[in-house]
């Protein structure tokens, strides 16, 4: 059941946006920048990571940030957090939400204080940090030249798993990328029995059944055969097989348990521990998100073994404009094989294959690549009675930002399940599964879209502020911006009779950004045309040429003084209520206004007519992140970005 192939005409099989990943340790080749001339030659681990205490719009405060330094480009990355049914029966295991887990962006490092990088843009996505937050440092190239293999420091629960490699221009590959079983980890034996059961789940060495392999849940490991998302179930007391982890393919079921064909056994049919999820329909997820591969499912081990389920695969992501393959090399993101076992207990499942991302817009020499996601095999059990085998782990997933190269060699394959081997020839069950499955076939997602945050193209720009300030003869507008996308330039534009509006010039926009942009205008003509009252406006024109305005400042030239509607928080933006207050000096009522990032309305409170109001605003029903709010009256609209924890 290998599935290798020499790609030729064959179709894709579906469309992802950015890291829509699943699985294994990461491995993120990335373009970045290096002004040198010469060509940098490279090997082994080149990246370094960091557990994350605190995300806060433009700042990530990291546990130990010693190897990073100002220029670095980094990914900001959330292990796991995915909610699953705990129900004790089949269903154990089911994603419910997907929440947090997997979430990714990148960055840039602009200055670091203490243990607090501060990033050259804000963050766009939430994340909790009890769910293994963490950080990869990308070293920045111009060209690199790999000439010895490129691996991860293994996942180790917190951190690791993630190679990253960036170039400007080209990356040459003289030598491949293994990251093979550095994901998620392989649930471990549990050495005792504590009486037949079919339970779902149960607590770690409790005897009950071996440990589940670790997936994209952090619910806690736990043994029996329940999945744990993509984490493999151990098998149930008594010698049930491990099931596989899994990752676009499905995990397969470890194998039966102890003489569970015969009576008085027949109880122990169907102890095999279950295989991994699929997480196939994620890759359309247009969230970047990044899995690691699940790791397999122990088998129920109570006689002296010690072979846990196999690791998960890694995650391979290159962007380059040109990737030149220089000699035959493997990317090698399988899940690692379980071990077989010699002695009277229950195999182990395989470890699910992971990712292959390469974002690059040409592939020279792709017959000379091959790209490895498969799944890794369950384990044999070599005994005298049968035990059961464990299951094949899923195959993985090849993301491409242009079509499949011609010519390129892959494997996909489904991880085989484990045999149960004897020498009694008279066994019927000899050279059998024994109840273990294969895991399931990994798939091939082409001309994906590899772009970073995102924001509603349906709110182009977040305004903070825009006021006109007196400055001696002339007049200075200050405008800035919390988020841009597509923003293509500012016209401003004045009325002298506060009806007709005419430009009087313009200001290139940032394009598109997630951090506040600041922006000045100085207006040198007002105060010559011997008007009362000046009125401004901005015309803010996307990419595309449509275009919307800002909402209207005036400033009365006779007084000179600046009319600025203004928003003060009187409490912390923590959990329950939050109390603010609004100055707004053309003294009328208005509507304050809370928006998630893209710009979903969520709640919407009225402000009541008099110059200084306060408004408490409850928003305890909000997950942490980061929020826009927005006073808006019939003459204004002031916003700011604001970032709410609720615990």
């Amino acid at each position: 059941m290998e599935n290798k192939n020499t790609l030729s005409n064959r179709p894709s099989l579906g469309i992802v946006s950015m890291l829509t990943v699943g699985i294994g340790a990461i491995i993120l080749a990335i373009i970045l920048f290096n002004t040198t001339s010469s060509i940098p030659e490279i090997s082994g681990i080149i990246n370094d990571y960091a557990q994350v205490s605190r995300v806060n719009q433009d700042t990530v405060v990291l546990v130990d940030p010693s190897a990073f330094s100002v220029g670095d480009g980094i990914l900001l990355i959330q292990m796991q957090g995915a909610q699953i049914s705990t129900a004790n029966d089949s269903t154990y295991g089911d994603v419910t939400n997907w929440q947090d887990a997997g979430v990714a962006e990148f960055g840039e490092i602009q200055s670091i204080s203490g243990n607090t990088l501060v990033l050259e843009e804000f963050t766009c996505n939430t994340y909790d940090l009890a769910q293994a937050v963490q950080v990869v440092r990308i070293p920045e190239y111009d060209s690199v030249s790999v000439i010895g293999t490129l691996t991860a420091q293994p996942w180790n629960g917190q951190t690791g798993g993630v190679v990253a490699l960036a170039a400007k221009h080209r990356i040459r590959l003289f030598n491949g990328i293994d990251v093979s079983g550095a994901g998620f980890r392989g649930g471990s034996f549990n050495g005792s029995s504590s009486g037949r059961n079919m339970n779902y789940t149960c607590a770690l060495n409790s005897g009950a059944g071996g440990n589940k392999g670790e997936g994209i849940s952090a619910i806690g490991l736990t043994g029996c055969i329940g999945k744990l998302a993509n984490g493999g179930g151990g098998g149930n007391d008594h010698n049930g097989g491990g099931g596989g982890g899994s990752n676009y393919g499905k995990g397969g079921r470890g194998g039966h348990g102890w003489l569970s064909n015969s009576p008085p056994n027949l109880s122990d049919m169907n102890k095999g521990g279950r295989g991994g999820a699929s997480l196939a329909n994620v890759y359309g997820d247009p969230v970047i998100r990044m899995f690691m591969g699940g790791g397999g499912g122990g088998g129920h081990q109570n006689n002296g073994a010690s072979f846990p389920g196999g690791n998960g695969g890694g995650v391979v992501f290159i962007q380059a404009p040109e990737l030149r393959i220089e000699a035959p090399v493997v990317v090698d993101a399988s899940g690692k094989d379980a071990m077989d076992i010699f002695i009277n207990d229950g195999a182990s499942g395989g470890g699910a294959g992971g990712s292959v991302f390469l974002n690059v817009d040409d592939v020279m020499n792709a017959s000379s690549l091959t790209i490895d996601v498969s799944g890794g095999d369950g384990a044999d059990v070599n005994t005298l009675n049968q035990h059961g085998p464990g299951g094949g782990g899923g195959g993985g997933a090849i993301v491409l930002k242009q079509a499949l190269p011609v010519g390129l060699t892959y494997s996909l394959a489904e991880g085989r399940p484990g045999l149960f081997r004897t020498n009694d020839s008279s066994n019927v069950h000899r050279n059998t599964p024994h109840g273990a499955r294969p895991g399931e076939v990994g798939g091939i997602v082409s001309n994906s879209s590899f772009t970073n945050c995102t924001i509603d193209p349906s709110f182009p720009v977040e305004w903070l502020y825009f006021k006109a300030v007196p400055q001696q003869e002339n007049i200075k507008l200050e405008w800035g911006t919390a988020t841009e996308t597509n923003s293509h330039h500012f016209e401003i534009e004045r009325s002298l009779d506060n009806s007709s509006f005419l430009p009087i010039g313009s200001i290139n926009a940032a394009g598109n950004s997630t951090r506040q942009k600041n922006y000045i205008f100085i207006d040198g003509d007002v105060m010559k045309e011997g008007q009362e009252k000046a009125v401004y406006r901005l015309k803010q024109v996307d990419m595309d040429g449509q275009f919307n305005y800002s909402s209207l400042v005036s400033i009365n030239l006779e007084e000179i003084k600046s009319d600025q509607p203004q928003i003060t928080f009187l409490t912390p933006s923590i959990g329950g209520m939050l109390q603010i207050k609004v100055v707004n000096p053309d003294e009328r009522g208005g509507s304050m206004i809370l928006r998630d990032i893209r710009g979903k309305q969520l709640l919407e409170k009225g402000v009541s007519e008099g110059q200084l109001k306060e408004v408490s605003l409850d928003v305890s029903q909000f997950p942490s992140g980061i929020y826009v709010l927005t006073y808006r009256s019939s003459s204004f609209k002031v916003s700011k970005k604001i970032r709410i924890e609720n615990n």
